[in-house]
């Protein structure tokens, strides 16, 4: 049972944080002392406590404000979730010096967590932030030349 309440509680962190912008939900399942060891994670956002989310929340949904996130899949054992959800948007806002491109973008991530006491205590994510960059014309696909800024 446990397991299956840990993944209700990260399904609600994509729907309530990411999807509705809702981040007081951040301050209820995240635990103070969280610590968040993803590689890439912006300059100026916190690697510990609710913060963490919200910063990332909060950066997303200023360049991408429809964002949505499905989650394609979902597994737990113990006290651990694993999360393979798609992140979707339309880039109309700034992201990390990048300027809005109006142009629809779609990236995928592989989330663990691990619960104790009913929040989240640790997360992981390995973002797919080549493709992202691609898409929004910051980077060239292999092959392809440097597209121009506009």
């Amino acid at each position: 049972m446990a397991a299956e309440d840990n993944k209700a509680k990260l399904r609600r962190i994509f729907q309530e944080c990411f999807n509705q912008g809702n981040l007081a939900t951040a301050d209820e399942l995240v635990a103070p002392d969280l610590r968040d060891t993803s590689p890439g994670i912006p300059p100026g956002i916190p690697t510990t406590g609710p913060d963490t989310l919200k910063g990332i929340v909060s950066l997303l949904r200023s360049a991408f404000p429809d964002l949505q996130v499905t989650i394609d899949e979902i597994v737990a054992e113990g006290d651990m979730v694993v999360a393979r959800p798609t992140f979707t948007g339309t880039h109309r806002g700034d992201f990390q010096g990048i300027p809005p491109t109006g142009k629809q973008v779609n990236w995928g991530c592989i989330d663990i967590v691990h619960v104790r006491g009913g929040q989240f205590v640790s997360h992981y994510g390995l973002q797919d932030g080549v493709g992202l960059l691609q898409q929004v014309g910051a980077i060239s696909a292999p092959g392809q030349a440097i597209p121009a800024r506009r």
